[in-house]
């Protein structure tokens, strides 16, 4: 990886953690990381430990979401009449 790819993947990587941009993180961690210095690896590793913090949190976020889905669905299905799968043909 040369200087300036270095320079742009941290500054893509900065980018994408402000916007919380999953898929341009999850891209730029696949990507191969070569840096020149140490503070550059330093850095990189913040940044990775930051985008891990934001990944456990989206994810605690979305499981609280969808078991609230779930006692909405169940709500729902609780106040609808029961269904009657009987042919009633004498009527």
């Amino acid at each position: 990886m040369e200087r300036n790819d270095q320079l742009m993947w941290l500054q893509e990587f900065k980018i994408a953690l402000v916007e919380e941009d999953t898929d341009k993180l999850t891209d730029l961690s696949t990507q191969e990381l070569q840096f020149g210095t140490v503070a550059e690896m330093e850095e990189a590793m913040i940044l990775i430990q930051q985008a891990e913090k934001l990944f456990k949190r989206l994810k605690d976020e979305t499981a609280v979401a969808m078991k609230l889905m779930k006692k909405n669905i169940d709500f729902v299905r609780s106040t609808q009449a029961p269904l009657d799968n009987k042919l009633d043909i004498t009527s």
